[in-house]
Order: structure tokens, then sequence, then C-alpha cells
């Protein structure tokens, strides 16, 4: 981890948790998993309760922290249990592109 004259610094980190620990601008981009977006969601209200990992901060999608963006992907598969339930698969495709 070295310095490098490379134009994007790209982070594959399984856990997302990963963005609160990273120093800052050291990755411009983190490519996530782990939770499958809950695997196992019980729709309430306004709201969803994850089954897995119910006090995850980070649980699908894109977050920024201090100068490193990170997708959160709910991925396709499952763990322990062979099934979702309210709880998405999704194949991400990401387009990047220069901002200028």
């Amino acid at each position: 981890f070295g310095s490098s004259d490379a134009d994007v610094h790209l982070l594959l980190c399984h856990f997302p948790r990963a963005l609160d620990f990273v120093p800052a601008g050291r990755w411009d981009l983190i490519l996530s998993g782990h939770l499958h977006a809950g695997q196992i969601v019980l729709p309430y209200g306004s709201g969803a309760l994850l089954l897995a990992h119910p006090s995850s901060r980070y649980r699908r999608g894109v977050y920024a922290r201090r100068g490193t963006t990170m997708h959160l992907s709910p991925g396709l598969g499952t763990t322990f249990l062979p099934f979702r339930y309210f709880a998405r698969p999704e194949a991400t495709e990401l387009v990047l592109r220069c901002s200028q």
C-alpha cells in the first residue's frame, strides 16, 4: 500500500465498515458486499428490520465519507439460509466516468 501514480485508487473489500476506518482520501472508491441487503427483512411501518446485521450503518447503495465513495451491493447470493425475504438480489453494473 505504498504511494501510487494511478488515476483511480480502488479498494475491493467485503466488509462495508471499512469506510469508517480507511484514511481520509486514500481510496477513491470502495466496492463492498457482505450484508445481502439483510437477506431476511421484516417490513414495518415506513421502515424495515434486517434480521442479519440489524444495527448496520451501511445496508446497500452509495455512501461518501472523507473523500471516499463506497458502493455496497446487495449481491446475488445468500448466507446460512438458501433464500431471501424482502431483500432483493442485485447484479450491479457501475459505469465510472472522469469528472473532467
